[in-house]
Formats: structure tokens, C-alpha cells, sequence
């Protein structure tokens, strides 16, 4: 029997298969028919702004110059091995080449170049500093084949510069890498964190002002990111310039004398506050700061962050001091302004000082016995027991009430990171949060003899000082210190007049002081006589002065401050050592040497 076959369609397999193909197709052709008739304006702008790139412009940074326009600091070239990775990557052996010849030309391992030329680390478009601060020599044997090495770029840049090395350091500053706590502020200026600032001084305070303002540049770049062509450009505009008060001869002298030792000197005009000298020693060198560093002088910056002598530390404005007899004068003219005494009034000196009920006594300098003195005298021979009897008199209100109508504890306000205000221990100051005041919360008869010759809990900086002994030189006018006299570059020029303040301290009392600080420097027997003997055509006045410190007193505060001409003062000189011997061995030969040159060079 023959077996039927059944009849079936055909199978429907191919013809699913098909369909879904053409929808595909019918999809593919709606998406490019949106892509490129409907949404081509729209995708031809977006795939052009994916293949422009905004490249930053660093500013140069502004100059700083001394009162003569003297340079302080400024920009110097730097030679920079770079590489253009964009450019490198177009030749098939550009890479090879290269980094056979920076192995040779830098004294680099292969290794080290790679590392530098990692792709991940790369902004193609940017050129990549291979090695910044290399050799003159170095820079022209890569110049001179810098057309024939693919992506090869032997670039000249700007790096800060000191002028003058270590001086002036404290008071110029220096600049460095923004740190990661300080970021989120520099971000809200628009800094960039691979951005250079200051870090010290100057550069720091004035940071906006002698940064300039960053310009940009839109690049095209193709696939690749390989650059096309340049579309646009705003070029920086540089920093601002500083032109400083400070006199750089004067500051050199005052540096030179200085070196050695811990302290520092300071000098104004004392008819409209510049200053002409800011020393502080020791000192260190800014221009190790700049970038880029080496290894050897970051090790060198590490050190100085520990150094025992706190290199970095600016002893002008940063640190304050007992002014043992350098305070005197203030308690005279609170004496002669309250009427305590008269210019005649005497005080026995048998050479020591006994309070009455404490059972203690205080030596008179050098245990001199100076019999019936007044104050003219008092202040030429330093005579302690005179100004005990007067503090007794006064008491300690009446003394820091003087002291701070010229200022002390309180900043001056100068152009500087890190001013300290100082100390007057007044009642206000005794009762306050301020831990050094907790000996002090109850104040005994003994303190207030301490006072009164610049001793115990009261502080001020050197500079703080010039501008008290300013005020007395000129007759009562206190200036606030000016370091910057104007500021030139971007929109306009700025100019800092003086400010001052007139301090309402009779005439005749401040004669009289000024009498007895002309008598320290110009007559026999005065404690800074034999210093200025032979140099009196100079006509100096001043005071010295010296506070102990330390465990039983085994170091001295050595102070010399004076003026010239005493009869028309051009110039305050206020010096400071730290472990010195007295005022008069220690600090007024140093200001000898300073106000020398001053008048030498014409005031």
C-alpha cells in the first residue's frame, strides 16, 4: 500500500526574519534621516563645542621695587623641557626618538620620561613639562633639534626672583603651591590648585594685587585631540607693581650689621611713618621657594621649619618684647602729664629701691648710686630707682593709659601676615581670657614698680617701638607705619597717603623727655655716650635698654632707640638683639652704623 505525503505551506521562518530586518532598516533610516536633516544644525553645533578646548593663560606676575625704584623682586626666565604629546603621537618612531633624547640631553632613565609621558597624565592638546629648570646649555642643544624630534618643545618660562637674595626676605615673603586647606578659598578668585602664590610677607598680603588677571585661549582639535587651529585669544594681563617706603641701601646696612645675631632693627620717617629698614635675623633665601625646587632645597625648606633659631619667623613685627628702659619715656610724660612732677622734681638714689611693708628691694643699673636726680638726668643715667619712685607715685593705671595713647598692644596695621599686638597689662588686659594674664588676675605694688621700667607683662614689637619713639621725636604726632607708597599697572594707580593722629600730649612735657633722651647720646655720663662721642655732628637722641628673661634672668633684651637730628628729626632707628649685654654695648652700636649711612647717603 503506498504511503500519502501531506502537503504543508511554505515555512514562515524566513519571512519573520525578513520583516524584522526591514524594520531595522526602516529605524536606521528614520534615526539618520533625524540625525542629519532634522537635528543637524543641533548635532553639527554640540560635535563642534566637543572638539574645542579652553586652554588658561597664566598671568606674569607683578614686580616689587624699593623707594628709588630699585628692583626687590621680579620675574626671571626659566628653561623648560616640554613635550607636545599631540604632536609626538603623529609620528609612528616620534616617541622613541624623544625619549632617547631626553634620556641623553637631562641625564634621565627611560623610566623617568615615561612616567612624565604617561597618556593618563596628559592633556594632549597641553604641552607637558618633562623637566622645568634646566641648564642654559641644556636648553640649546634641545632648541637647536627641536624642529627634526616630533612633539620636542624647549620653552622659555617666568620664575619669581629675588633680587637681592636673603634680604629684605621677611618683609618681601616669597611664593609656593597653594595648600590643600588654603584651596577653597584661592578656588572662590578663581585660582587654579596647580596655581603659584604667596606664601610669606608681601606676596602673601598682597597676593591680588600682584597675581594679574589670567587670559584664555579656545583651540580646536581634531579625533585625536591633536590641535587644528587657535579660535580665539585673551591674553593675560600682568600683576600690579609694588613700589615699597623701604630703602634698600639703608636695609642692606641694617642686614650686614644685624647678621650673627637674633633680632632686628627698624627705622622710619618719623615726619610721615615710612619705613626705611624691616630686618629680621636670621634670615633665609625666598628664591628657594619658587618653583620649581629641587630636591635638595625642599629638604633645606623642611629644615627651616623646624630650625631652633625660627629662621622664618619675622622678630620686626611677629614677636614682642619687654622694653625694659626703652620705656621710660612713656612713664615720664604720663608723670609730667598727670602733674605728679614738675621737669625739677627730685628723687634720692642711694642705689637701691626698698618698698615699704614688702620686705624687697630693687637695684638701680649697675647698683649706681645717683643721690638727688630729676628727670632729665634720670633718663640720661638710666637711673631705675628714679622711675620706681615714680611708678609708686603713679600707680599702673596712669602708666598704661600712657601707653596705650601711643599705641601699644595694638597692631599697627602694616601691610604684613602675622603682626602680634603686644601687651600693656592694664585692668582690662588682667581681667581678660588671654592666658599670659593669669599670674596677673591680682596686681600687687611690686608689679607696678616692675612697670616702671619696662618690665614684667608688658610687650611690644620692635616696630610698635619706632612708632612710639616717632611720635615723641616729632612732637606728638603718631603715624601709622606705611610700607607700600602706591601701586601701578591694571585700571589705575594707587597711592597710600600717610595716616596719622594727633596725640594731645602737652608741648613742654614732651620737651622735657626729648631734653633727656638728647642727653643719653651727647653727654658724658649719659648711656649711650661713648657710642655716638665721635660722631655728635650727627645730633642723636635716644635710650636704651635692657630686660632679662629667661630661667633666673640669665638673658637680656637689648634695646637701642634713637632719632637724628634731635633738633629736626629725619630718621627713628630702632634695634632689638636677643641674648645681647646691655642697650648701650649691644644695640645702640648697630643703630651708630644705620643712622652713619642714612646721613651719609644725604637722609
Amino acid at each position: 500500500m503506498a504511503v500519502q505525503r501531506s502537503e504543508k505551506g511554505p515555512d514562515r521562518k524566513p519571512r519573520v526574519l525578513m520583516l524584522l530586518v526591514g524594520l531595522s532598516l526602516c529605524l536606521v533610516a528614520v534615526r539618520l534621516w533625524s540625525l542629519q536633516v532634522a537635528n543637524a544644525d543641533k548635532y553639527q553645533q554640540k560635535g563642534l563645542r566637543n572638539r574645542i578646548r579652553a586652554v588658561v593663560l597664566k598671568p606674569r606676575r607683578g614686580c616689587i621695587y624699593d623707594r628709588n625704584s630699585s628692583l626687590l623682586v621680579g620675574n626671571t626666565l626659566r628653561y623648560d623641557a616640554s613635550v607636545s604629546y599631540s604632536e609626538m603621537e603623529k609620528s609612528k618612531k616620534g616617541r622613541a626618538a624623544l625619549v632617547g633624547l631626553l634620556q641623553r640631553v637631562l641625564g634621565m632613565s627611560e623610566a623617568q620620561v615615561n612616567i612624565k609621558l604617561d597618556p593618563r597624565r596628559a592633556i594632549p592638546y597641553l604641552p607637558i613639562k618633562v623637566q622645568p629648570g634646566i641648564s642654559e646649555a641644556q636648553f640649546y642643544q634641545l632648541k637647536s633639534v627641536e624642529s627634526e624630534v616630533p612633539g620636542l618643545l624647549a620653552e622659555i618660562e617666568a620664575s619669581r626672583h629675588y633680587v637681592e637674595g636673603t634680604l629684605a626676605a621677611h618683609l618681601l615673603g616669597s611664593v609656593g603651591a597653594i595648600s590643600p586647606e588654603m584651596y577653597s578659598v584661592y578656588r572662590k578668585w578663581g585660582y587654579a590648585q596647580d596655581d603659584t602664590v604667596g606664601i610669606m610677607g608681601l606676596e602673601r598680603t598682597l597676593e591680588r594685587e600682584l597675581h594679574g588677571v589670567k587670559g584664555l585661549m579656545k583651540v580646536q582639535v581634531d579625533h585625536r585631540n591633536r590641535l587644528d587651529k587657535v579660535i580665539q585669544e585673551i591674553k593675560p594681563r600682568p600683576g600690579r607693581n609694588l613700589y615699597l617706603t623701604i630703602d634698600l641701601r639703608l636695609q642692606r646696612a641694617a642686614e650686614d650689621n644685624l647678621a650673627g645675631k637674633k633680632g632686628a632693627i627698624v627705622a622710619l620717617n618719623p615726619q610721615n611713618g615710612d619705613v626705611l629698614v624691616l630686618a629680621s635675623s636670621p634670615t633665609f633665601n625666598p628664591n628657594l621657594y619658587s618653583p620649581p625646587r629641587s630636591e635638595e632645597d625642599a629638604e633645606t625648606i623642611r629644615a627651616w621649619g623646624s630650625d631652633p633659631d625660627n629662621i622664618l619667623h619675622n622678630r620686626a613685627v611677629s614677636s614682642a618684647y619687654m622694653l625694659g628702659s626703652a620705656f621710660k619715656p612713656v612713664v615720664a610724660l604720663a608723670a609730667l602729664e598727670s602733674k605728679a612732677i614738675s621737669r625739677n622734681t627730685p628723687f634720692y638714689c642711694p642705689g637701691a629701691f626698698s618698698l615699704p611693708g614688702s620686705g624687697r628691694s630693687w637695684a638701680c643699673y649697675h647698683n649706681n648710686s645717683h643721690g638727688d636726680i630729676a628727670l632729665e638726668e634720670a633718663l640720661k643715667r638710666s637711673c631705675n630707682v628714679f622711675f620706681y619712685n615714680l611708678g609708686r607715685v603713679l600707680g599702673a593705671d596712669v602708666i598704661c593709659s600712657m601707653a596705650r595713647k601711643f599705641h601699644l598692644a595694638a597692631r599697627t596695621g602694616i601691610s604684613l601676615p602675622l603682626e602680634t599686638a603686644g601687651i600693656v597689662p592694664d585692668r582690662e588686659w588682667r581681667r581678660s581670657s588671654d592666658r599670659r594674664a593669669e599670674p596677673y588676675r591680682e596686681w600687687y605694688a611690686g608689679n607696678t614698680i616692675n612697670l616702671s621700667i619696662g618690665q614684667g607683662p608688658l610687650e611690644a614689637t620692635p616696630l610698635q617701638t619706632a612708632c612710639l619713639y616717632a611720635a615723641i621725636a616729632n612732637g606728638g604726632t603718631y603715624f601709622y607705619p606705611r610700607l607700600v607708597s602706591r601701586i601701578t599697572g591694571g585700571p589705575q594707580e594707587s597711592s597710600f597717603p600717610p595716616r596719622s593722629e594727633t596725640l594731645r600730649i602737652g608741648d613742654t612735657s614732651l620737651r622735657i623727655v626729648k631734653e633727656g633722651l638728647r642727653k643719653v647720646a651727647q653727654e658724658p655720663g649719659g648711656t649711650a655716650y661713648r657710642v655716638f662721642e665721635d660722631v655728635s655732628f650727627l645730633k642723636v637722641a635716644g635710650k636704651t635698654g635692657t630686660a632679662q628673661y629667661g630661667p633666673e634672668n640669665q638673658y637680656s633684651y637689648a634695646w637701642f632707640v634713637g632719632y637724628g637730628p634731635c633738633d629736626a628729626p629725619q630718621i627713628v632707628v630702632v634695634v632689638l638683639v636677643e641674648e645681647g649685654e646691655t642697650g648701650g654695648e649691644t644695640a645702640a652700636p648697630l643703630a651708630r652704623e644705620v643712622l652713619t649711612k642714612f646721613f651719609a647717603m644725604g637722609g
